[in-house]
């Protein structure tokens, strides 16, 4: 192995109670030589941040890649250490292959790991974490099923008859449906703060230099003025990168009965086929609900689906959405199912 690696410690983690960690494969680019090693702080709050750490601090001629991360817990009185979880970036690793490196630090301590999957949600009203954890199945035998969902007849005609009801014509209204799906296909989430930083960090970097190629003043000996318009002015340079890779994701209003038909137009099938996918899958077990929330009903793709795959076996199905328009519509088409 190079001796460039043998100057990179295989093993560098907090003794704090929890943190996130990551795998990290590290390549010499010279001799070809590589080597896994494990990094966990507790001052980083994403992944990425442990990656762009080590980054800057090992100066040669390295290429770093990660297979993926978790979270690693560490008891100190009782010189145990557990590590666990997926990266939401990376993706889950080999958490064997962690505890290896780990026992070479800490060959008295007793480490361990777990290949389940937790899952964190965020309250995002009241601020409340709630973490899950997913176990593998035991036994657990894939079975070939459909895909290809299409849309039952009723829910067909049931749309036949809303669409027929509105005013501007079946053309105009294909075609807006058309666009609306070119747009939903495109839109994407906002950007995460970690996008936001990185590319923060890459203008600045870009700035520094010029800086120094051109004998710049540096920005700390300018006014406050200049250093706020300065502030601006990367802010908007930001922006810029990020619209390059991220479309402004929007909420979508409908502030027309036509525009409520559009989108059922676009997404009725679709999102049929996405939540019939979904309850197939209780078909393993036979499980039936008794009662329905479907909170976000939109178009009520997922009332067909809920009755495709159970028919009218559930004593309650309770229908939300915060808009009227789109509500009503979805009423107008589930006025067939008798």
């Amino acid at each position: 192995m190079s001796s460039k690696l043998d100057s990179i410690a295989d093993c560098e983690i907090d003794t704090s109670k929890k943190f996130k960690y990551i795998q990290i494969k590290v390549k010499d680019r010279d001799s070809g030589d590589h080597k896994l090693i494990v990094r966990g702080y507790s001052h980083c709050g994403f992944h990425s941040d442990i990656l762009d750490e080590i980054k800057e601090k090992e100066t040669g001629n390295f290429q770093f890649t990660c297979p993926g991360g978790g979270r690693i817990e560490v008891n100190e009185a009782e010189k145990s250490i557990f590590v666990y979880g997926y990266s939401q970036s990376y993706g889950q690793p080999d958490h064997s292959k962690s505890v290896e490196i780990i026992k070479k630090k800490y060959p008295n301590w007793n480490v361990t790991f777990s290949n389940d999957v937790h899952v964190t949600s965020i309250n995002p009203g009241t601020n409340e974490h709630s973490v899950y954890r997913l176990s593998p199945v035991k036994n657990y035998k894939a079975t070939k099923g459909l895909r290809f969902f299409p849309l039952p007849e009723q829910a067909v005609e049931g749309l036949k008859v809303a669409l027929v009801n509105c005013q501007r014509p079946a053309k105009q209204l294909q075609h807006e449906a058309d666009q609306m799906t070119e747009k939903l296909n495109q839109r994407r989430f906002p950007a995460s703060p970690k996008e936001v930083q990185a590319a923060r960090r890459e203008i600045v970097g870009k700035i520094r230099l010029k800086e120094n190629n051109d004998e710049m003043m540096p920005l700390e000996m300018l006014d406050q003025k200049i250093q706020k318009a300065h502030d601006n002015y990367l802010q908007k340079e930001v922006q810029k990168k990020l619209k390059k890779t991220r479309f402004n994701w929007k909420a979508l209003e409908f502030g027309k009965s036509e525009e409520a038909a559009a989108f059922s137009l676009s997404r009725l099938a679709p999102y049929f086929a996405e939540v019939k996918k979904v309850l197939s899958e209780f078909e393993r077990n036979g499980f039936k609900p008794e009662t329905i929330l479907d909170y976000g009903g939109g178009c009520g793709s997922a009332f067909w689906a809920v009755r495709e795959q159970w028919g009218d076996d559930f004593q309650e199905y309770c229908f939300i959405d915060t808009n009227d328009l789109i509500t009503q519509f979805a009423m107008d088409i589930m006025r067939v199912w008798k």
